[in-house]
């Protein structure tokens, strides 16, 4: 979208999932992050960020349901 790259989208309703692992940790790579954020939701877009872990159960479980949720 533009110039940015969308882990996951659902383009017809505007959904952006973003899967971030430890180098959006890094202060450069956040305010990018910022950016591109601001960026799709001034253009319509809902945006949600998951910050990756390693996948235990529970965190799977979490992870299908809020992923589930946003999609709705």
């Amino acid at each position: 979208i533009g110039r940015w790259f969308i882990d996951f989208a659902q383009v017809e309703n505007k959904l952006a999932l973003e899967i971030d692992g430890k180098q959006h940790l890094i202060l450069e790579r956040k305010l990018s992050d910022d950016i591109k954020d601001k960026f799709l939701m001034d253009n319509g877009w809902k945006v949600l960020r998951i910050p990756w872990k390693r996948p235990t159960k529970e965190f799977r479980e979490d992870l299908i349901d809020k992923i589930k949720n946003f999609f709705k």
